[in-house]
């Protein structure tokens, strides 16, 4: 009875999978910022027989054309072909990808390895999923309620994924943060070191001022032993994307959209004038039927879906980007107006108000930029967290921000003003914040602490 229902449990799993493959896909096209999308689209042009690619006339008058995912009969084609593609064990196929790159990038490397090991076709496309969700450190930080949530996968087999990605080279990779990617270091060591651990799990803000009393005490450990356990933490690395190749040196900025003050507002336009009109090459598409070389049919028809797949999700991708902009320069439109007024605003503020799931809004604005007329501006810097003040009126982050770069501006350079005092200064000007967030505030702008300021 158990075997019946692990056996019915793969086939369900197998069966989602399958059909997810165009969401998975298409998140992966909405995560890359516009010139790594042009350069995909360039190359998958060079490689599919059935996808063509134009340049995008550059004169205004151009009438536009339809969606090439809305021609009837490349969906009609497609229509009778993906049962076949499906049943033959390629949905999964060239689902992710390092648009235009020449080295191996960071993500490659994770890839190479999950294809040396004998890895179910189903999982192995949710493991390189995951692994094209890591941040530019290494780590996965979208919370994995989510990601099932979107996938409409068990967070279970989610996680399994998840810790096979925490096998992989180097050590501390797939990590959801600092202290679980020096855990997974440690945990390769040929020999278990408790006091490490237990630094690593309770001791790291003692580790960061050097506190070696407090490390003594947290340990139970005498002085010795205490530095031996602080050395084993330093040498662990807390970036395990380090010494890879990531992709940023060359990235080239392009903006994804553009915001214009019209009569009525804002208006938003989508940058689509930077990629390749993609088409389905409905020639090549119509001689499937017709072919006797089985392998030419099935390569031309693996090739169809590939094709009008890659199309819909340049167009979901437009959509998707589009509204979101639009709602952020609706949310924001003190800031398009001076340049200056940011109001408190959150990814989880637009998912909630465009229904999206937050992981969704996180890969859309993530390394995405705007054209506006305070120039080229990257998504991300929109979005501040709001406090708030002892009247009850919520103050942006970045307000804060400016008020403690400017109180450090004009300190005493031979007495600059500690976290406490910027604390005290906020305070007397309504901005009831922690010392902990005055510090962590100062250190995003990339302001030294005190004793690091003072100046004779």
């Amino acid at each position: 009875m158990q075997l019946g229902n692990h056996i019915n449990t793969k086939q369900e799993m197998r069966q989602h999978l399958a059909l997810n493959t165009d969401i998975l896909f298409s998140l992966e096209v909405l995560r890359l910022p516009m010139q790594e999308l042009k350069e995909l689209l360039i190359q998958k042009a060079y490689d599919n027989p059935l996808l063509d690619a134009e340049e995008y006339p550059s004169y205004e008058s151009t009438p536009a054309l339809p969606a090439a995912s809305d021609d009837p009969e490349a969906r009609m084609l497609v229509s009778a072909f993906q049962n076949d593609i499906f049943s033959a064990g390629a949905a999964g196929k060239d689902v992710y990808f390092a648009a235009g790159c020449n080295e191996q990038s960071f993500v490659e490397t994770l890839y190479e390895q999950l294809g040396a090991l004998k890895l179910e076709d189903d999982f192995l496309e949710l493991c390189r999923f995951l692994c094209a969700s890591l941040d530019r450190r290494g780590y996965f930080t979208d919370p994995p309620e989510e990601i099932a949530e979107l996938l409409n996968c068990p967070r279970s087999y989610l996680m399994r994924a998840l810790e096979q990605i925490q096998r992989l080279e180097p050590a501390g990779v797939g990590a959801r943060g600092l202290e679980e990617c020096l855990l997974l270091q440690l945990q390769r060591r040929e020999k278990y070191d408790e006091h490490a651990t237990k630094l690593v799990e309770s001791g790291m803000d003692l580790l960061a001022s050097g506190n070696i009393k407090g490390i003594q005490a947290l340990l139970k450990t005498d002085e010795a032993s205490a530095r031996e356990a602080c050395n084993i933490v330093r040498t662990l690395n807390p970036i395990p994307s380090q010494g890879y190749y990531t992709g940023e040196a060359r990235q080239t900025i392009v903006p994804d959209a553009s915001v214009e003050k019209t009569a009525e507002g804002f208006s938003v336009a989508y940058n689509r004038r930077c990629l390749p009109q993609l088409r389905v090459n409905l020639d090549y598409a119509r001689m499937i039927p017709s072919l006797d070389d089985s392998y030419a049919k099935e390569y031309l028809k693996q090739s169809l879906i590939e094709a009008h797949r890659l199309v819909k999700a340049v167009e979901k991708r437009e959509s998707t980007l589009t509204r979101i902009v639009t709602r952020m320069v609706h949310l924001q439109h003190k800031f398009f107006e001076d340049g200056l007024s940011l109001d408190p605003m959150t990814l989880d503020t637009i998912a909630t108000e465009l229904e999206l799931n937050i992981s969704t809004i996180s890969r859309a604005v993530n390394g995405k930029y705007i054209a506006c007329a305070a120039g080229t501006l990257e998504l991300k810097s929109l979005f501040t967290a709001g406090l708030k003040g002892e009247d009850g009126e919520i103050i942006s982050a970045v307000t804060v921000k400016r008020m403690i770069k400017s109180l450090v501006n004009t300190e005493n350079a031979a007495k600059p003003m500690s976290d406490e005092a910027i604390r005290n200064a906020l305070k007397s000007a309504k901005m009831n914040i922690s010392r902990r967030t005055v510090a962590k505030y100062r250190e995003e702008m990339g302001i030294p602490a005190s004793l690091s300021r003072k100046r004779a």
